[in-house]
């Protein structure tokens, strides 16, 4: 089925179908050819968030080498290249390819947030307490079209329901954005949290470098972070040689618990002390 918010257009049109139309909905320009590489990752992105944002804004498709003049005219130096218009100016641009979440925010910036009405159903499902219903429909949106919003409330189910391995195969797949690197941060650390009898006798015993981060993990994992951070601290204080696999597991636990939990900002603050 064709994308109805996606339209190829030439110069003669580019005033109707760019700078009119983008006085009533943001238009996003994407300047490419059928030889260039990057515009052949970039342009299936593109399509795909304009049918997601399903109106939101169009866009608008131009062949630089049919369009040389209006190229020129645009100062497309190199490709791809998009700009976006909003009532009748040009309001921003990139050029390159960029990955889902960078095209994301730079939509976002003219067309603000957008939900999936797919994934809004699947999350209704899970407020109802129906969590088989809801990962059944996830996995059906990820069978026939990628999203990262499905595929990550998919991973928290699996998370929810100690199945890690099956979260981290599904979290493998994105971007590895903020949110991305908090959920496998999140499963790794639930995985640790299983066996954390076995990691604090490990550590009373020997506490060397990997089975404090072992532990301390498995006590991120078991919701006790600060005690888990203690235990890092410690070895980050000495300044050991061996001592980088704390520091790395202590901005893991910051990950999973993300920037705004109070123990991140106190925690930052000590390490960064520990350090310098």
């Amino acid at each position: 089925m064709a994308n109805p918010y996606v339209k190829d257009v030439s110069e003669a049109q580019f005033m109707t179908e760019v700078v009119d139309r983008s006085t009533q909905v943001p238009v996003l320009v994407d300047f490419w050819a059928e030889w260039c590489g990057p515009c052949k990752t970039l342009s299936p992105l593109l399509e795909a968030a304009a049918a997601e944002y399903a109106g939101a804004f169009e866009l608008v498709k131009i062949d630089v080498d049919a369009n040389q003049a209006l190229s020129q005219q645009m100062k497309v130096q190199g490709i791809p290249t998009v700009v976006a218009f909003v009532g009748g100016q040009p309001v921003g641009q990139f050029s390159g390819a960029v990955s889902e979440a960078e095209l994301r925010a730079f939509i976002e910036q003219f067309v603000g947030p957008t939900t999936d009405p797919e994934v809004d159903a699947a999350l209704d499902l899970l407020d109802t307490g129906d969590v088989a219903g809801a990962e059944a429909a996830l996995r059906s949106i990820l069978t026939v079209r990628a999203s990262e919003d499905a595929a990550k409330t998919l991973a928290m189910i699996y998370i929810d329901t100690d199945r890690m391995p099956e979260a981290l195969e599904v979290l493998s797949t994105l971007t590895p954005d903020d949110e991305t690197k908090r959920l496998i941060a999140m499963a790794n650390m639930s995985t640790a949290a299983a066996n954390l009898d076995s990691y604090a006798t490990a550590f009373s015993e020997d506490p060397n470098i990997e089975n404090r981060v072992s532990y301390a993990k498995a006590l991120a994992g078991a919701g006790q972070a600060e005690i888990g951070f203690d235990v890092l601290l410690d070895a980050v204080a000495e300044r050991d040689d061996d001592s980088d696999p704390a520091r790395l597991a202590m901005i893991e636990i910051f990950e999973m618990l993300g920037s705004e939990d109070p123990l991140v900002g106190v925690y930052r603050k000590r390490l960064a002390n520990a350090l310098y």
